[in-house]
């Protein structure tokens, strides 16, 4: 239940009107020129070869989950940079607050995307009036606005935009079931809730709220076979979404179908071997405290440092630490220590701010597990 409640506060504190819906003009540049860029230097926002589509998220840093979507467009960001220059997006963050509040916030939660304030509001008052709900996203073309919603359906719909699938009459029909399956959730209505999600997914495969719903539904009347059963069609009728992917393992996880978890995730490593970002998603699963690595086939997880190692080697210093992180973990679970403490020690030289504390004692942990090795071995 506690996995699903995001879907019941999306569905409870639904949105009514906005100044700013598919159809309406908008774009980054009009925003730029009366937001107040705060930490932009890090990632300017781009003046030159710009991106076919651009991406605006309204939001409110001083918010509990703000954290969260950063870190998801973060994600979808570099993801975004694995695609052709004619299929990509750029990315514009606009938050409320002063500039020397969102500056402290920026600071206390390492945040390198590029974010501009709103100090006065004059932007959220005339493109987000009537919005009960932050964050929503938007998504532009030739300073059309062709897409609004949740921020975590951005890369669904844009898959479904680059694979020339998005369709905006569809996207009508599917707004208008969403808030009759809202009313049904809010009415305690399941055969109405499924109902609703099914046809949503028919439209719109892939779509977020809608599976959550059914999840929803099957968690709430405890029917964890038909939960599992959709978490594995949802993830074949995806295979280019690794997040579906990774829902169905955690359900065979829950389980207790070891042999089959293996099995997926052996063929996961296959599915998504040209998405580098897909890739580091799978070994930071399998290095997670989630699932223990005896559920893992040892030798795909292995492998997989290896695989995205080039790619990651020409990322930023934060990413490349949280990768040396992974290999670390997978080579402690292998009981390959001498790897793993080489592997946190470059975690270590790339880490900034908090995170070296905890990185350096996650090292000297395995550092001391390899010293009593070594005394055991002099012996």
């Amino acid at each position: 239940m506690k996995r699903l409640l995001p879907f019941l506060l999306i569905c409870c504190f639904t949105r009514i009107l906005s100044a700013i819906e598919p159809g309406g003009l908008l774009t980054i540049e009009d925003l730029a020129k009366q937001a107040e860029a705060v930490n932009v230097s890090a990632s300017p926002v781009p003046q030159k070869n710009k991106a076919p589509y651009e991406i605006i998220f309204f939001f409110d840093i001083a918010a509990r989950d703000s954290a969260a979507y950063l870190a998801m467009l973060s994600d979808l960001q570099r993801a975004q940079a694995e695609l052709p220059q004619n299929e990509q997006a750029d990315f514009f963050l606009l938050t409320r607050g002063s500039g020397f509040a969102v500056k402290s916030l920026i600071r206390q939660y390492e945040i390198s995307m590029p974010i501009h304030a709103d100090s006065k509001q004059t932007l959220f008052k005339e493109y987000a009036a009537g919005e009960l709900l932050l964050p929503f996203a938007l998504i532009g073309k030739e300073g059309k606005i062709i897409w609004k919603g949740s921020p975590i359906d951005l890369e669904n719909i844009l898959n479904l935009i680059r694979t020339g699938k998005f369709n905006p009459d569809i996207q009508l029909k599917v707004t208008r079931l969403r808030k009759e399956m809202q009313m049904a959730v809010q009415a305690s209505l399941p055969d109405v809730i499924l109902r609703c999600a099914n046809e949503i997914l028919k439209l719109q495969p892939g779509d977020s709220l809608a599976i959550q719903a059914k999840l929803f539904v099957f968690e709430n009347s405890n029917r964890f076979p038909a939960a599992l059963a959709f978490a594995r069609q949802n993830a074949q009728a995806n295979p280019h979404d690794v997040k579906q992917t990774l829902l169905y393992l955690n359900y065979l996880q829950r389980g207790g179908n070891r042999l089959q978890f293996m099995r997926t995730f052996e063929d996961a490593v296959k599915q998504f071997r040209n998405s580098p970002e897909a890739l580091f998603r799978l070994m930071a699963f399998a290095a997670g405290d989630t699932v223990s690595l005896s559920w893992f086939p040892l030798n795909a997880v292995k492998a997989l440092p290896d695989q995205i190692r080039t790619v990651f080697e020409k990322q930023p210093a934060d990413r490349r630490s949280t990768f040396y992180q992974y290999e670390a973990a997978i080579h402690y679970g292998l009981c390959d220590i001498q790897r793993a403490v080489h592997a946190q020690k470059m975690a270590l030289i790339l880490a900034v701010g908090r995170k070296k504390a905890e990185i350096s004692r996650q090292l000297e942990f395995y550092q001391n597990i390899q010293r009593l090795q070594q005394e055991k071995s002099g012996k």
